[in-house]
Formats: C-alpha cells, structure tokens, sequence
C-alpha cells in the first residue's frame, strides 16, 4: 500500500468519524427535544382535563378542548422543529473550515456517485453550485475528485448555506445535496416521529 493510500485511507476514517460524530449529536439534540415535547404533551393534557371536568357544559367544553388541544400540539410540534432547525444551522455555521472542506468533499463524493449511477452514457460536462463560503475550497476539491472521475466540472455560485448541488449537462439530472435539502428531509423525517408521538 503506497504512502498516499494510507493518508486517504486516515482521512477518510477520519471524516466518517466526524460525519458520525455529527449525526450523533444531531440525534441528541433531536431525542432531547423530542423528550422535552413528551413531557409538555402530558402536562398539557392534564391541565387540559381538570379543565373539563370543573366545567358544566361537557360536551360543549370537551369538543372546545379538544381543538385547543390540537392547537397546542399543533404549536408544540411546530416549535420542536424550529428549534430542532435552529440548533442545527447554529451547530452547521460554527463549522470550522477544515470540517467544512471534509464535509463538502464527501458531499461531492456521494453526489458524483449518485449521478454516475443515473448517467446511461458518460456526462462529460457538470456544474457543481455551491456557497459563496466554500467556492474556493470546492475548486480545490473538485481538481482531487475531477481527475477520479474523469469529468469536466465547473464550480459556480449558489444561494444556499452550503453542501452542493450537481448537475449533469446534457442529461438534466440535477442531485441536490445543499445543507438546506438535507435538512428538510431531517425535519421531514423528525416531523413524521413527532405526529406519531402525539397520537
């Protein structure tokens, strides 16, 4: 095994550790949040029930407490995954740059891979966007990953907070990988265990 392997065969290990690392703390802050909603259901369906049955009009009060209790799980809900959202852009903005570079190498490597597979024929031409912040470290990326892949790439910029987009010329097919999209499917993701939670 030549020096070279060795050196990508570390920093490879060492960027899953760190991308590991990350979704581990993504996770936690996701469980805690999602333990805190736990406890704000209860103690709202318990205010909600000594409500009802001081009231004389029952079923009048039932149904009116119903609704606001969706209201209020409704609101929780929404509240988990913006502050879930929050402390994710704050965790992805305090990026340092090497982690930002890691991250966006292996953004890139899985995003080539994805549109090598869709590819019928060889694309010879992609255009890869990314943020104004990591244009010049794409450059740098791309020239290592370009040479693999035997692609002609060109880097632009993009209005997303970072990751990359990739699309292939002639073919149309775009993979989106910005961190916005990302996040979205973790929130997607986190909104279907929440519904499930409060049901």
């Amino acid at each position: 095994m030549q020096q070279e392997d060795i050196i990508r065969e570390v920093v490879f290990k060492k960027a899953r550790e760190e991308a590991i690392a990350v979704l581990k703390k993504a996770e936690e802050e996701a469980n805690k949040i999602i333990e805190e909603a736990k406890l704000t259901k209860k103690k709202l369906i318990e205010e909600e029930k000594k409500k009802i049955s001081m009231n004389l009009n029952i079923d009048g009060r039932i149904a009116e407490a119903k609704l606001r209790a969706r209201l209020v799980i409704s609101n929780t809900k929404r509240e988990i995954l913006d502050e879930l959202e929050k402390r994710i852009w704050e965790y992805v903005n305090k990026l340092n740059q090497e982690k930002r570079v890691e991250s966006l190498r292996k953004i890139l490597e899985e995003s080539l891979q994805i549109l090598h597979k869709d590819l019928r024929e060889r694309e010879n031409t992609i255009i890869i966007y990314v943020s104004r912040r990591d244009l010049e470290n794409a450059n740098k990326v791309i020239e290592e990953i370009a040479g693999k892949q035997g692609y002609n790439i060109a880097v632009r910029e993009a209005s997303i907070m970072g990751g990359a987009i990739i699309e292939a010329v002639s073919n149309k097919i775009i993979v989106d990988n910005s961190y916005e999209t990302r996040l979205m499917k973790i929130l997607t993701l986190e909104s279907s265990e929440l519904r499930r939670l409060f049901e």
